[in-house]
């Protein structure tokens, strides 16, 4: 299913019904997917926050966790700086981070990371998976949002929905709010972050109708629990 979404939108924009449901599992997944499809997918995560010491190439770094998940499911083939440009120590809302560390988080600086991803990776890939941060309204300052610049760019949006009490009205704000910016919504995902049960698979069944009728979006893929990485 992953292929046929990366068939079909050469560049793809993650967002989450929330922080923590999954968006780099899930990004992942299609990223590994499409690697045994023999299509190359560079992900783009411009926005992180928080770091730890990781083993890239042989070498101790202080990467963010989820860039360097992704660099790994991209079988090394990119530099964690190009995969992840804008980086905070920190684990708390970037425009905080920012402030805190008197650095500029703005559309412009976005725009300026993005442009020079383009033109370092133009012919070598096949696609692009741009990875957020946080949900879909994330601040960058006082007065711009990340989706401010999704919209800007005019990126399709797969929305990871974590499957959970509570998701089905994250589910539809959220996609109100991608559509309401003037984006266009390119599916959803289902990401089982708890074991599970009818409840949850009434929910995902709810969710299928719901976003189908609205939005004319399907669900382009399951991922079933798992304790070690949801």
């Amino acid at each position: 299913m992953s292929n046929t979404v990366f068939q079909q939108y050469p560049i793809l924009f993650v967002t989450g019904t929330d922080t923590e449901v999954g968006k780099t599992f899930v990004s992942c997944k299609l990223i590994e997917s499409a690697n045994k499809q023999k299509r190359v997918v560079f992900p783009f995560k411009p926005i992180s926050a928080g770091t730890g010491e990781y083993t890239v190439n042989g070498k101790s770094q202080i990467v963010n966790e989820d860039a360097f998940k992704l660099w790994q499911a991209s079988d090394g083939k990119f530099e964690l700086e190009d995969i992840n440009p804008i980086v905070f120590d920190e684990p708390i809302a970037p425009h905080i981070a920012a402030k805190r560390s008197l650095r500029c988080l703005s559309l412009d600086l976005l725009d300026q990371h993005w442009q020079q991803t383009q033109n370092a990776i133009q012919h070598q890939v096949d696609n692009i998976l741009v990875e957020g941060a946080g949900g879909w309204l994330l601040p960058l300052n006082d007065d711009e949002l990340l989706s401010d610049w999704v919209a800007q760019q005019k990126l399709p949006v797969l929305l990871v929905v974590g499957i959970r009490l509570g998701c089905l009205n994250h589910a539809m704000l959220t996609a109100q709010a991608v559509t309401a910016s003037g984006c266009k919504l390119a599916g959803w995902v289902a990401n089982f972050v708890e074991p599970e049960t009818q409840v949850a698979r009434e929910n995902v069944n709810f969710l299928n109708q719901k976003l189908k009728k609205l939005y004319g979006i399907d669900c382009v893929m399951e991922v079933g629990f798992d304790s070690t990485h949801n």
